[in-house]
């Protein structure tokens, strides 16, 4: 249980209705790269975490704003 859990079920609860695709990962690193990875392929992409959880993804979001892709972090 996290932060970011309300954030994720609130998602999901609307995913239907706004024909949202929704993914949960197996850590904090293959979350921020999905993002990374969907917003390259030109879709518009989510990740949420907790405090601690930022921290782990400090290397992938270098790699993001490298290539100016706006990766967005909540």
């Amino acid at each position: 249980m996290s932060p970011s859990t309300a954030i994720i079920e609130f998602v999901s609860s609307q995913a239907e209705k706004y024909n949202i695709v929704l993914e949960q990962a197996e850590d904090e690193i293959a979350a921020i790269n999905m993002v990374i990875g969907a917003k390259f392929a030109g879709a518009r992409a989510l990740t949420a975490t907790s405090g601690g959880g930022f921290c782990l993804r400090i290397e992938a979001l270098s790699l993001a704003g490298h290539h100016r892709n706006q990766a967005c972090q909540s």
